[in-house]
């Protein structure tokens, strides 16, 4: 019995999967597909944990006060200034 590569007239790719679309080489395929997952958890993981961070903000400006987030400008290599931005936890 001929392969189902033979019979189908489409090209085997030896994982049983469709070959990618013209132009594109399994290798960009599988780049893009990996960040688009890794964008997808980026965002996701953010989301969950926006309301965390929020009790975290308002709990060190009950302690502390305001502000929680400042910007200090430091002197960098050369004498040049560099601006910075800390939160105020102690």
């Amino acid at each position: 019995m001929p392969d189902l590569a033979a019979r189908t007239g489409q090209p085997q790719t030896g994982r049983g999967h469709r070959p990618p679309p013209a132009g594109l080489s399994s290798q960009s395929v599988e780049r893009m597909t990996k960040r688009g997952l890794d964008v997808l958890f980026s965002a996701l993981s953010l989301v969950l944990l926006l309301p965390l961070l929020g009790l975290i903000y308002c709990l060190i400006r009950l302690k502390d006060g305001p502000p929680v987030i400042f910007r200090q400008v430091r002197i960098g290599q050369g004498g040049g200034g560099v601006s910075s931005s800390s939160n105020s936890a102690r």
